[in-house]
């Protein structure tokens, strides 16, 4: 019976590659699979995934803050050394403007421009969040959520536009009241972590923190817990982190008053 086979029967024992070729073409579908399952369980609690993946409000100055720091640096120093060394301040303070109008013009105008810096990538994080399903819950939330990134941008802006405007106040030379300004914060920021996880200072030393002091003010305002620590468990208590950043604001209002008020002009 072998003998008297049929071709088309012996063509029926090659169908096994057929079915080889078929199991292939069935792993994307497999794959497919797969990929669902793992979307699946992306689905299960998207917003703890994405928190591991994305900064919250008051850490994202983390990021941000030196070059916060370098823009102040030489935003306010250009405005007002510029005025004095060329005599222009004789020329505005010979129009009606007086020496407190021209002051809170100039610091305006500073504040705005360093507010881009402070104030539009949180406001940037807001509005992704939000649109992105993660943002706060509820229009108050929302509001709420709102208010404290503008009371912390424009709280950070302001410290630095202050600090930066009263070294400015102090020297006609533009170079130099920049590089006094960046030696302060940079160097107040590496002194004090020295002086508190190496000399066993108290924490209070971190009020003169002038880089991560406003970081500290943001976490405050946001009223969540601060992730910067001295001597690596120890953190500043909330009065104390208010306290040394109004003080600074008020200590550079002082300088800035005191230097325009005794300023002579030459009209």
């Amino acid at each position: 019976m072998q003998g008297d086979a049929d071709p088309h029967d012996l063509h029926l024992v090659r169908a096994p590659p057929r079915v080889r070729r078929r199991g292939r073409a069935d792993q994307p579908a497999r794959g497919a699979n797969q990929l669902d399952r793992h979307r699946a369980r992306g689905r299960a609690d998207p917003r703890g995934i994405v928190n591991q993946l994305i900064k919250d409000y008051p850490s994202s100055y983390f990021t941000i803050t030196a070059a916060i720091a370098l823009f102040a640096a030489f935003v306010a120093p250009e405005v007002l050394c510029t005025d004095r060394r060329t005599g222009m301040l004789g020329l505005y303070l010979a129009s009606p403007l007086s020496r407190w109008s021209y002051l809170g013009a100039k610091l305006a105008a500073v504040s705005m421009i360093l507010l881009t810096v402070t104030l539009g990538p949180s406001l940037l994080l807001l509005i992704g969040y939000s649109t992105q399903g993660y943002g706060p819950v509820g229009f108050t939330d929302w509001m709420l959520t709102l208010g404290r990134v503008i009371l912390a941008g424009v709280g950070i802006g302001l410290f630095y536009t202050l600090i930066s405007a009263a070294l400015a106040s102090i020297t006609s030379r533009r170079a130099a009241a920049s590089a006094t300004f960046v030696i302060l914060v940079m160097g107040t920021g590496a002194l004090v972590q020295y002086l508190v996880d190496e000399a066993r200072a108290p924490v209070e030393w971190g009020m003169v923190n002038l880089l991560l002091l406003p970081i500290e003010f943001a976490y405050r305002v946001f009223g969540q817990p601060t992730q910067i620590y001295y001597g690596g468990f120890t953190t500043m208590s909330t009065p104390t982190v208010y306290a040394a950043f109004a003080g600074w604001i008020l200590v550079a209002l002082a300088v800035i008053g005191n230097r325009y008020s005794r300023v002579e002009v030459t009209k």
